[in-house]
């Protein structure tokens, strides 16, 4: 995905998801290593959950016109794994 903009130069997830409207978490590296080494690896579980959806729809969305279905299809997905597990929604902003 990074070739499609900009190559090595490419701008973070964060900021090309933002572009498309799409969230996805920035990692800080202090805040990484400070949460890791006390244990708090929640908020990582749910930044990871948001990082892959957020992959997810920017490939998807690049695909133009077939793409669409994809996502409708990863949406309902997700909404009725909330509904049936109570599993938060990915892609919230905590």
């Amino acid at each position: 995905m990074a070739l499609g903009h900009g190559g090595a130069g490419a701008p973070t997830l964060a900021n090309v998801g933002a572009d498309m409207a799409i969230y996805a978490p920035i990692w800080n590296v202090d805040a990484v290593t400070g949460a890791w080494s006390v244990g708090a690896i929640d908020q990582f579980r749910r930044d990871l959950a948001d990082e892959a959806l957020a992959i997810w729809r920017v490939f998807v969305r690049t695909a133009g016109a077939s793409g669409m279905d994809a996502e409708a299809a990863t949406d309902a997905w997700i909404l009725r794994r909330q509904h049936m597990n109570g599993v938060a929604q990915a892609g919230s902003v905590p």
